[in-house]
């Protein structure tokens, strides 16, 4: 079989859904003997930088000195990929896809492939940036050679934009079984650590703190139901920016919740927190295929999350849809997720989440979408020469 030479590019390896799939595609490639260089703009110094490094995988920085740094990180990608005769750039989220389009430029023989979350979704981002990079993304699909995407719904938003068979694909996240699975003990120390006794209802949300996610209506929510579920508690997994803390932090006194959230930060034992909630919930406006819920079924743990992406195909029959933005449906559908609780669904929650999101399902699928776009490449190019030469 073929080896590949792949460069996979990200602005950053911050916590993030995107960024952990960046990183499991990378590390599974390579152990299938793949040559895999990841490029990202700035160091975080995270676990997942740590994670690439430890597993063998070459990590680069282009250091880029700000936004508006574009030409010198340009042609040293490209002249990265001219020496090691590079077959695929495959960029990950709107900045680096932008980035990858021009660097392919000059690399014209590269074949660029673009991972896309939420396919045309840039009216419910508020940071006007963001908004422009998303509508940017989304006028310039039809730039890469392939467009893989993480959920049904941002397929469907690429097919309706004309994109063929050929030239969008769906790849389902991948999740590490054997590291986020159920543990009794973690549950029993996490929630100790937290001050939450075996009888509070701990409700989880597990992300950036910030507006799109719908931690306010989360919380709007959970303050409808502190009367009639005073055993109630949430805890607040991530981080964000001084300011979206700080009107977080705001709502939850305006709300009276002081005394039933806990900000417990970035966290890298993902499993003992999952073992540790009684519900995930995810109040998103937008997501393509939300990570965190693929992490928190294989551990088991029955999610509430928002009518948005692919949260109906992901959860199917073993969890709570609520609408998005919606304060009472996220009340209600919270309420009946609590009355459901029972340990016997956890097996079925998995198993749910293991039919999804095998690791290896990930790792292969990749793997042959991006040697079926090499072998193609190639027909088209030796078609093409067969016809200039009879000319």
């Amino acid at each position: 079989m073929m080896r590949l030479r792949v460069v996979m590019l990200i602005r950053a390896l911050s916590v993030g859904g995107a960024e952990r799939q960046f990183v499991n595609a990378a590390i599974g490639l390579h152990r299938l003997g793949h040559v895999v260089t990841a490029v990202i703009f700035y160091r975080e110094n995270s676990a997942l930088e740590s994670q690439l490094i430890d597993s063998g995988v070459e990590l680069l920085e282009l250091r880029k000195a700000s936004r508006w740094d574009l030409f010198r990180p340009m042609l040293q990608l490209a002249r990265l990929m001219r020496k090691q005769n590079c077959h695929v750039l495959y960029s990950f989220l709107p900045v680096a896809n932008l980035f990858g389009a021009l660097v392919s430029l000059l690399v014209p023989k590269s074949r660029l492939v673009w991972g896309v979350r939420t396919a045309g979704k840039s009216s419910d981002r508020r940071d006007m940036f963001g908004r422009f990079l998303a509508a940017a993304e989304w006028h310039l699909i039809r730039v890469p050679d392939l467009v893989i995407t993480n959920s049904q719904a941002s397929l469907n938003q690429l097919r309706a934009r004309g994109l063929p068979d050929s030239g969008a694909l769906l790849i389902d996240n991948g999740v590490d079984s054997e590291r986020y699975i159920f543990d009794e003990m973690q549950r029993s120390a996490t929630r100790a650590a937290w001050g939450v006794g075996e009888s509070s209802r701990l409700i989880g949300a597990v992300g950036r703190i910030r507006h799109e996610k719908g931690l306010a209506v989360l919380l709007r929510a959970v303050a409808m139901l502190v009367a009639s579920e005073p055993a109630i508690r949430v805890v607040l997994i991530g981080d964000g920016s001084e300011s979206d803390l700080n009107a977080f932090r705001q709502e939850i006194v305006r709300l009276q919740l002081t005394d039933y959230v806990i900000w417990a930060g970035v966290r890298d034992d993902m499993a003992a927190v999952y073992s540790a909630l009684d519900l995930l919930c995810l109040a998103s406006f937008y997501e393509g295929s939300p990570n965190t819920l693929g992490e928190a079924m294989m551990c088991g743990l029955v999610c509430v999350a928002t009518d948005v992406g692919d949260v109906r195909r992901v959860l199917a029959s073993y969890g709570f849809v609520a609408n998005a933005g919606d304060d009472n449906s996220l009340a209600e559908q919270l309420k009946l997720a609590l009355q459901a609780l029972q340990v016997s669904i956890r097996d079925k929650v998995r198993a749910r989440a293991l039919h999804l999101f095998a690791m290896d399902k990930l790792v292969s699928n990749t793997e042959s979408a991006l040697l079926s776009l090499i072998e193609s490449s190639r027909s088209s190019d030796d078609e093409a020469s067969f016809e200039s030469t009879d000319d």
